[in-house]
């Protein structure tokens, strides 16, 4: 950095300094690869969990319910009340398994390695839709087939984090999530007119909005949120389709 010495306005020397940024570059290359492995455990801990509801807890609610179902339909030494009891168990048991099933899939969206990108969140918002009664316009351009697993997922994490908190602040009866792509990168767009909030006073302190951020960061993804209290929220993040360094 160099600056002008002047004396009674006129510049009699020049002086300079230099900064050393390599130690800083080097901490923060170490906070990258952190957050990166820490990122990966607990993609793998949502995929160990996930198998272990679909695998064992949904399968033992199926035979219970098939049980339960069995036990309803028998009409002769059971009284029709206790027939009404064991059916309203049955109807119970199967929206039990709905809500694992939906569970098991927001841990490790596994429809994002078969059909991509666009199904997965197209699948997700509807189900946001369904199980929060929130009405959610999902529209699509031009999104590449084939995206990598690593920014696929990142950009599904993002609308999964952005739609809960349309569901656990804004407030908000609709939503809308545009995903389109450019030659270069995939643009993702969530908002809604909810009550919103004011985005100074709220920097650094919600948790999911630093998750996005540490996500982004891994894939060189950029992030913004524009919020007015009684306005809404509007999320933008914009991911590079080139593969990250390693």
């Amino acid at each position: 950095i160099v600056n002008v010495v002047k004396q009674n306005g006129e510049p009699v020397a020049l002086r300079g300094f230099m900064m050393d940024i390599t130690g800083r570059k080097g901490l923060e290359e170490a906070h990258r690869d952190v957050t990166g492995r820490l990122i990966d455990a607990q993609e793998e801990e949502r995929f160990r969990i996930a198998r272990e509801i679909h695998d064992d807890f949904s399968q033992r609610l199926a035979l219970f319910a098939i049980k339960l179902q069995q036990l309803g339909q028998q009409k002769s030494g059971i009284e029709p009340r206790a027939i009404e009891q064991v059916n309203d168990l049955w109807s119970r048991s199967l929206a039990l398994s709905t809500d694992l099933h939906r569970l098991s899939h927001r841990l490790h969206p596994s429809m994002l390695k078969q059909l991509g990108l666009v199904p997965a969140v197209k699948s997700l918002c509807g189900e946001f839709s369904e199980q929060y009664g929130i009405q959610i316009e999902f529209t699509e351009r031009e999104v590449p087939t084939s995206i990598s697993q690593e920014i696929a997922l990142c950009v599904f994490r993002v609308v999964q984090e952005s739609l809960r908190n349309v569901v656990k602040h804004s407030g908000a009866k609709k939503a809308k999530v545009a995903l389109t792509a450019s030659r270069d990168a995939i643009h993702l767009r969530v908002s809604d007119r909810g009550v919103g909030f004011n985005t100074a006073a709220a920097r650094g302190k919600g948790l999911g909005h630093v998750s996005i951020q540490e996500r982004l960061h891994l894939v060189k993804g950029e992030f913004s949120v524009q919020s007015r209290p009684s306005h809404g929220t509007r999320v933008d993040i914009r991911v590079p389709l080139a593969a990250p360094d390693a």
